[in-house]
């Protein structure tokens, strides 16, 4: 969900920051806004637009929102408003929808993209799992997927015309897919560890193309796997649950 992204993304400028990202009630208010000048200014006994220019400056020169976001302002009495780019979405959501094989649906304000299996699509309302920042992972979109389509060229994953699978190990700082054992970074919270299926994956981690980053949920090896990512939420069910 790009709101969770923007978040990360700002605590990447800010990480001890206490600060909230909220959905507007008003579209005029922008698509995402942010408490940050306001929190910072109490906290420095600053003048809270004076706080909140400085931020808005900073966050315009940074290619990754800039990339995704048309326009940052700054509001009374603390805000950060991030409004999307009209072609973002639409152009994101074109390429998937080429294919008859997925479904793209809307539960509150998270965008669902979803394979069909079997000729059905699952009930999204009942398949996304709930997840926070605090609670995931995070890695590198570009280090994971190189890991992964590495992983699918190696002998020892190709062999024998099996389901490409491999086992992703995580411990403090990284996460390891055996086979082959390709080692990748990895912050925040340790997550189980799993058994996917790499084609599935990779279209998952895809789907965070655009945004450094993607944050890395499961609950535990017999649950499905969320991914965050700039464009929306990605559930991957793990071959433990099959």
């Amino acid at each position: 969900m790009i709101k969770y992204w923007l978040k990360q993304k700002i605590s990447e400028h800010y990480p001890v920051s206490d600060f909230d990202v909220l959905t507007p009630p008003d579209d005029k208010m922008g698509d995402y806004s942010t408490n940050l000048a306001f929190t910072l200014a109490r906290a420095n006994h600053r003048n809270a637009e004076e706080v909140g220019t400085e931020l808005v400056g900073k966050f315009r020169q940074d290619k990754g929102l800039g990339d995704i976001f048309d326009r940052i302002e700054y509001a009374q009495p603390g805000f950060i408003n991030f409004y999307l780019k009209e072609d973002f979405l639409r152009k994101q959501l074109g390429e998937i929808s080429k294919d008859k094989n997925w479904m793209l649906a809307q539960v509150g304000d998270i965008t669902v993209i979803s394979r069909r299996l079997d000729g059905e699509y699952p009930d999204v309302s009942q398949v996304v799992p709930e997840a926070n920042s605090s609670d995931s992972a995070v890695i590198k979109v570009k280090e994971i997927l190189d890991a992964v389509e590495l992983a699918l060229k190696h002998p020892s994953v190709k062999k024998g015309g099996m389901t490409p699978r491999s086992n992703f190990k995580f411990a403090d700082g990284s996460c390891t897919l055996e086979p082959p054992g390709i080692t990748v970074p990895v912050e925040g919270k340790t997550q189980p560890s799993a058994r996917f299926d790499l084609r599935y994956l990779r279209d998952a981690i895809k789907t965070g193309n655009g945004a450094e980053k993607i944050l890395w949920h499961q609950k535990s090896e017999d649950t499905p796997l969320r991914i965050d990512s700039a464009l929306g939420i990605y559930v991957v069910v793990s071959i433990n649950v099959r």
